[in-house]
């Protein structure tokens, strides 16, 4: 799932809207009070985890441009009162799902060979397939947790990663545009 705006963000809080029998206009003005969607610009930090143990479980983790101003949103919630009803709970669990739902939205699930691909672009900072490839083969003979891709998976893995921005192609060469998080378990 994707969120563009108010209106993704409040989609994808409806069963939680539902569930709690929240005013949607409240909730829609909390949301606009609380979250801010800036213009798309370049990422400003992105992450890729790579779990040696568990290759299939390495991430990318790329953070939209949305601000979250918890003291507006607790200041509109529990805004002069000392007593504090159900729905207001409820308001304070929405936002936090709100938080919890964008950071979902910002990871993406990477597969083994698309982990062994960008570990290599990482240690290779620049290289073609080509350089890839052989470098994959040398990483096979002191890790047997790391299998030889062939060209064509390389190649698709490439793609990949290049359509989730974690890596990017310039003059024929790949470099890593993630921060790269190598973890062992």
């Amino acid at each position: 799932m994707n969120i563009n705006g108010y209106d993704d963000l409040q989609d994808a809080l409806s069963d939680v809207i539902k569930e709690n029998n929240l005013d949607i206009v409240s909730v829609h003005s909390l949301l606009m009070s609380s979250f801010d969607f800036l213009e798309p610009e370049l990422q400003s930090a992105s992450v890729a985890i790579i779990n040696f143990e568990e290759l299939n479980k390495s991430k990318s983790i790329h953070p939209s441009n949305i601000q979250v101003n918890m003291k507006v949103a607790l200041d509109a919630i529990f805004a002069v009162k000392s007593i504090f009803s159900a729905e207001d709970f409820s308001l304070v669990l929405l936002v936090l799902k709100a938080i919890l739902t964008l950071i979902n939205c910002s990871t993406v699930q990477i597969n083994k060979e698309e982990a062994i691909v960008l570990f290599a672009v990482y240690r290779l900072k620049n290289s073609n397939v080509d350089g890839i490839y052989d470098y994959i083969k040398r990483l096979k003979e002191e890790n047997e947790n790391i299998s030889v891709i062939n060209r064509e998976a390389i190649e698709q893995s490439l793609r990949s990663l290049e359509k989730i921005k974690a890596i990017e192609l310039v003059d024929g060469l790949y470099s890593v545009r993630d921060i790269i998080i190598l973890k062992a378990s």
